[in-house]
């Protein structure tokens, strides 16, 4: 998992560890999380282990199961079976007669008006009356009683927890400081840390709950799916009322990195919503479609890749300059040098986060001829083997052009 070396460079009496950490960022996206079940198909044949599984909306429940589930010996191999369990047992079957995409909006307009079993019920189904009634009287529209049940089902909770009642708190506030401790690091590894992101209702915040911080339950999950847009609930957590984290920030890195910001990254993203679409809307619906692509493609992603390379940059800059320092210095210069020093290792050590040394970012591709307004609400069981199909080809490809990409790089450094 983590990757460790040191620093022979530093001066300190104390070596730093320099460690990466490996994360998989997984985006909202209602039943379009099924294509990252596909993603996380692949990363598993690839044997890859993370230290970091990441999530909003859909992306979150994902992010869970995986999480839960993780071997540190296998990696996702077994949480991939309980993973595509999931979304196989949340497929709906449709009639066998209607092409795939008749099959596609037929599935959307069911869950619209009938609900998921294994999701979310209508209240007008529970309550009476009919879905305008409801819509002007009710903050929500659907009970999720159901998909409560399905989560459970295949999430450990068990193996989030790692916070005892009556735990100090100081143990908890110190955590992240603790965690560079290699022996308390090799204790917690079993499990990845699972981080999943939601937004204040109230205050219109983003939230992270960490489970090196908390012990995440299941109303952590449901805080950071609740969709309001398409009527789900808000989920109570003390005096606090939560919605769907995609209302801030549909790609969770940022906040993977705001909570490990002194370990570089190895990011794998799972992008669920297409950048690039070549065919031009030919009616509102499919302009809103187009639209809802470009709103939840997180563009912080790119952000954060141009930040890191910056950063990067200077640091660099500043070490070279330090290293000329450290060849010439005198005895005058030798106290002012000791101060300069723990400036730059506090810089140098504080902010790793940001460093992304690689990031491997997974773009769903626009279906041809299939692509609809509701896609996301599209639980139909073939649509949900389509896009687990796509997400496990897709991945692979993308996997293995950055491979070769990291081959030609490699032998470019070593050829100057």
């Amino acid at each position: 998992m983590m990757t460790v070396k040191k620093d022979k460079d530093l001066t300190q009496s104390n070596d730093i560890q320099i460690q990466t950490e490996t994360v998989l960022i997984n985006q909202g996206g209602g039943s379009l999380g099924a294509y990252e079940c596909g993603v996380s198909k692949a990363l598993a044949k690839y044997e890859i282990k993370f230290d970091i599984i990441a999530g909003s909306s859909i992306g979150a429940i994902n992010a869970a199961i995986l999480a839960s589930n993780y071997s540190n010996r296998y990696g996702i191999k077994y949480s991939v079976k309980k993973l595509e369990n999931f979304w196989l047992e949340m497929g709906e079957k449709m009639m066998p007669f209607c092409s795939d995409k008749q099959k596609s909006e037929m599935a959307a307009l069911n869950s619209l008006f009938w609900g998921n079993p294994k999701a979310f019920t209508p209240l007008w189904m529970i309550q009476g009356g009919n879905p305008f009634y409801h819509f002007f009287t009710s903050p929500y529209l659907y009970v999720v009683s159901s998909l409560k049940n399905t989560i459970k089902k295949y999430v450990d909770f068990p193996k989030l927890q790692k916070f005892t009642e009556g735990k100090n708190k100081n143990d908890e506030e110190n955590f992240e400081e603790k965690q560079f401790n290699k022996d308390l690091l090799e204790k917690n590894n079993e499990n990845p840390r699972l981080i999943i992101t939601a937004t204040n209702v109230q205050s219109g915040e983003p939230v992270i709950f960490d489970s090196n911080k908390m012990n995440i339950t299941l109303d952590h999950v449901m805080a950071s799916a609740g969709y309001a847009i398409y009527g789900l609930p808000w989920t109570k957590i003390g005096n606090d009322y939560f919605w769907d984290g995609s209302f801030v920030h549909n790609t969770p890195l940022k906040a993977v990195i705001e909570a490990s910001p002194k370990l570089s990254k190895i990011a794998y993203v799972s992008d669920v919503f297409p950048l690039r679409q070549k065919k031009l809307p030919n009616s509102m619906p499919e302009t809103y479609h187009r639209v809802r692509d470009l709103l939840f493609h997180d563009i912080s992603i790119n952000q954060i890749e141009e930040v890191s390379n910056i950063i990067k940059e200077h640091l660099s800059i500043i070490e070279q300059m330090r290293n000329i320092i450290l060849e010439n210095k005198d005895k005058e210069t030798k106290n002012k040098f000791n101060v300069i020093e723990k400036q730059f290792h506090k810089l140098s050590t504080n902010r790793k986060g940001f460093i992304i040394n690689k990031l491997v970012h997974i773009e769903r591709k626009e279906s041809k001829n299939h692509h609809f307004l509701f896609e996301d609400a599209d639980f139909s069981i073939a649509s949900i083997e389509r896009l687990i199909k796509e997400g496990e080809i897709e991945a692979e490809e993308t996997i293995l052009k950055n491979n070769e990409k990291e081959k030609v790089d490699i032998a470019s450094s070593t050829s100057i």
